[in-house]
C-alpha cells in the first residue's frame, strides 16, 4: 500500500512537472507571438507623427492597433486556457486566400512602411480545416518575419 502511495504520488510529482515544461515552452513562444503585434504596434506609433492630420491614417491606425491589441489578449486568452486544460482549437473550414487577404489588409501600413508591394496570384480558393486562430497566427509571424528582413 505503501510502495503504491508513493508510486501514485511520483506519478503526480512527474505529469506537474511536465506540465510546468510545457507551461516554460509556452510562455516563451507567447513572448515571441506577442512581440509581432508589437511591432504592427510600434511601426503605426512611429508613423503618427508625421500622419497625425491624415484622419484616414488616424482611422486606420485607430482600426489595426485594436486588432493587434485583440490579438495580444487573445493569445493571453489561450495560454490560461491551455494552463486549465479547458477546450483546445475548433476545427473549421478556412479560405486560405480570404485568410491571406484579412492578414494583407491588417498590415497593409507596415507593408507600405516599408515600401514592400505584395503580388497575388492565386491559383484556386484553396480551403483547409484548421484552427482559424493558429493558422492565421503562423502566417502572420511569416510575413511579420519577411517584413523584418526586408529591413
Amino acid at each position: 500500500l505503501t510502495d503504491l502511495t508513493k508510486l501514485k504520488k511520483l506519478e503526480a510529482e512527474v505529469r506537474k512537472a511536465e506540465r510546468l515544461a510545457t507551461m516554460g515552452l509556452m510562455a516563451g513562444e507567447l513572448a515571441h507571438e506577442i512581440k509581432n503585434p508589437l511591432v504592427s504596434i510600434r511601426t503605426l506609433a512611429q508613423l503618427l507623427p508625421d500622419k497625425y492630420g491624415d484622419e484616414e491614417f488616424r482611422n486606420e491606425f485607430m482600426t489595426l492597433a485594436l486588432k493587434e491589441i485583440d490579438r495580444i489578449d487573445e493569445m493571453i486568452n489561450k495560454l490560461f486556457s491551455l494552463a486549465l486544460k479547458k477546450e483546445k482549437g475548433e476545427y473549421v473550414k478556412v479560405s486560405l486566400s480570404g485568410l491571406l487577404e484579412e492578414i494583407l489588409e491588417d498590415m497593409s501600413i507596415q507593408l507600405s512602411a516599408k515600401r514592400i508591394q505584395i503580388i497575388k496570384k492565386y491559383l484556386s480558393q484553396p480551403s483547409v480545416f484548421a484552427d482559424r486562430a493558429e493558422l492565421k497566427k503562423a502566417f502572420s509571424d511569416i510575413i511579420t518575419n519577411c517584413i523584418e528582413v526586408g529591413k
